[in-house]
């Protein structure tokens, strides 16, 4: 998550000891007491701020003496205190050997804001006058703090120095003895008060009233009198924790979208899921001409689309003029179309010719506030204007190519644009797979990349956008290339098609004889079609079917062909010619068909050496039957 923008923090109040502490009663901690301003000037919002507190001894030390943080501070109304000190000891004599004392904050993220200098409050002037105390007999023991002295400040020997000064019957002291020279010959009675420790080992049994630990180590199936957790949680409920007696604290485990933050997806999908991008837009404005010293503006737009909030904005610019230091650039944001940005004014130096930078929270604008724009929607109408000041000389070494009398210019805005990181309102980025059970359905439309460039076992299926060949799918089996062989194929529908013939030519009568469909030679229409030998072909998928059929027949005069939907006649062909002679035949129709309907295919020839059909063959000259599922039928 993003820190919020924080421009100015101001201290109110600020007490530093800036000498050694001789005194118990001196505080240990140093308050301080500020004003944090918003990016917009006013103050921030309330609520908790992360804070980082430095101490340098000059206003441009690299190195701190003391830092602590990052530590939470409550801020209403833009003020707060904090006491320096709180979770990091401030040692004074970390201070004493400062000159002086700089005090720096961050706030959360955000780069450290403007050091201020914190000078002695009443405790440090007191300390500052021991640091010179020089006197005999003028400190009495009642005025020394407990234990600060140690073998090195005193010369004589004690109880517990190398070379002892007598028997310990009678020892009153603190760390004077060392474990090694203790030896217990019986019970240790404590006379009622506790013994602490930072790890204890007992070979024996513990007798105690209570016995309370952070942790126990190990799974607890030695111990006794624990309860163990049982009971269930209703529906929409989860465990917050464990009663005395055993029983669940159950609570209401509903998460709403409210109670999320808007750059939160990241972590509650385990990084998987973001809607934090970075977008960059440029002008489709380019080469614009910039006046010669006209008193108006060269003017390019951008019109930024609606994606999203902004978290950063970068501001990209890139001028060709015969002298920079007459030039002067402004924005005009879609909310301000007066005053807008200075970005520079004058953008370079005397007869610099070329200015190609970036403008954002680093090298800020001369005047005007990007920092206005985070966290809100920078969509609409922005526009760059160039002014130019100053005649240009075309005769001047390297301006003949920039600077046009004739067209009173003087170099142009090359181009421009504006690179946000944004939290989109728009779109999600997905880290990694996404596997679906049910449907995946998009009012937008789908746009896929380019995808993988191998394609193997493991990615068959996929599909790619290429620039050239248009939807293309990883398939195995591609064409010329061997039946193990996988690669990027044009993204097509395999087709549902059914073909066979009838592997005997028809009978010499002058019936109408039916033509059977006893040889399959293709098929990918199982789950569609149903085709008996006999000719009868079942739908078993509602469906747009092409019924295409051709044969040869022989005989005199009429030779006919029909096709049945139903019992009931839809297509028919004939030929009368008076030969006898092989003639080609065909039926090829588009039809409507539902579940169950049926259709088939008979001939007839009038006289002569009559055959209806000839039986089919391996290249499918005499004969053929193909069926293809063209789409499903509208409703």
């Amino acid at each position: 998550m993003k820190s919020p923008y924080v421009r100015s923090v101001a201290f109110i109040l600020a007490s530093l000891f800036n000498a050694s502490v001789c005194s118990a009663t001196v505080p240990s901690t140093v308050m301080i007491e500020g004003v944090m301003s918003s990016a917009g000037g006013g103050a921030v919002a309330d609520g908790s701020y992360e804070l980082t507190l430095r101490l340098f001894e000059s206003e441009t030390s690299k190195q701190a003496v003391w830092a602590e943080g990052p530590v939470n501070v409550q801020v209403k109304a833009g003020r707060f205190n904090y006491g320096l000190g709180t979770k990091k000891t401030l040692e004074a004599k970390q201070l004493s050997s400062m000159q002086q004392t700089w005090l720096s904050v961050s706030v959360g993220k955000d780069p450290e804001l403007a050091r201020q200098r914190l000078h002695a409050a009443p405790f440090a002037l007191v300390a500052a006058l021991a640091t010179e105390l020089a006197c005999t007999g003028c400190i009495s023991g009642a005025q020394l703090a407990n234990n600060i002295i140690d073998a090195n400040k005193v010369g004589f020997t004690y109880a517990a120095s190398v070379t002892k000064g007598g028997p310990a019957s009678d020892l009153s002291c603190t760390g004077c003895v060392s474990i090694k020279e203790l030896k217990f010959d019986d019970d240790m009675n404590l006379g009622g008060q506790s013994l602490k420790a930072q790890n204890a080992i007992f070979t024996g049994d513990i007798a105690a009233a209570s016995v309370t630990a952070a942790k126990f180590i190990g799974d607890g199936s030695a111990l006794t009198g624990i309860n163990t957790p049982s009971g269930l949680c209703k529906s929409g409920q989860v465990v917050s924790g464990i009663k005395a007696d055993g029983s669940l604290i159950c609570v209401a485990g509903t998460l709403s979208a409210a109670s999320l933050p808007a750059d939160g997806l990241n972590e509650i999908s385990n990084n998987l899921l973001s809607n934090q991008f970075v977008d960059a837009f440029e002008s489709k404005q380019t080469n614009v001409p910039i006046p010669d010293n006209q008193g108006v503006e060269a003017i390019s737009n951008l019109i930024f689309p609606d994606i999203g909030l902004a978290q950063q904005l970068d501001i990209t610019v890139e001028i060709a003029t015969t002298d920079l230091s007459g030039i002067s650039l402004t924005l005009l944001p879609p909310d301000d179309k007066k005053t807008g940005w200075v970005l520079c004014d004058p953008c370079g130096k005397k007869d610099a010719k070329s200015l190609k930078t970036v403008y954002n929270l680093i090298n800020k604008p001369q005047s005007g506030d990007i920092t206005a724009w985070i966290g809100k929607n920078p969509k609409g109408l922005w526009n760059l204007k160039a002014k130019d000041t100053k005649f240009c000389v075309p005769q001047a070494p390297g301006n003949s190519k920039l600077c046009n009398p004739t067209a009173k210019t003087d170099g142009q805005i090359v181009a421009w644009g504006m690179k946000i990181e944004t939290l989109s309102n728009q779109k999600v980025a997905l880290q990694g797979t996404m596997i679906a059970s049910g449907l995946i359905k998009s009012d937008g439309g789908l746009q896929l990349g380019q995808g993988p460039a191998n394609c193997e076992a493991a990615t068959t299926g996929t599909l790619r956008w290429d620039s050239k060949a248009g939807l293309q799918a990883c398939a195995k089996n591609v064409p010329n290339q061997g039946d193990a062989t996988y690669g990027w194929v044009a993204a097509k529908a395999q087709p549902v098609i059914w073909s066979g013939h009838c592997n005997s030519t028809a009978p010499n009568n002058s019936s109408w004889n039916k033509y059977c469909l006893n040889d399959t030679e293709h098929n990918t229409a199982q789950d569609y079609l149903s085709v008996a030998s006999s000719g009868i072909v079942t739908v078993k998928v509602s469906g747009y079917y092409r019924i295409n059929f051709w044969t040869i027949q022989h005989g005199y005069n009429g030779k006919r062909l029909r096709l049945f939907v139903n019992g009931s006649q839809r297509a028919y062909q004939h030929n009368d010619d008076g030969d006898q002679r092989w003639h080609s035949a065909q039926i090829d129709q588009l039809w409507p068909l539902k579940k169950g309907d049926t259709f088939y295919i008979d001939g007839y020839v009038q006289s002569g050496t009559r055959y209806a059909y000839h039986s089919g063959n391996t290249n499918g000259s005499h004969s053929r039957m193909q069926i293809t599922y063209e789409g499903p039928v509208a409703n």
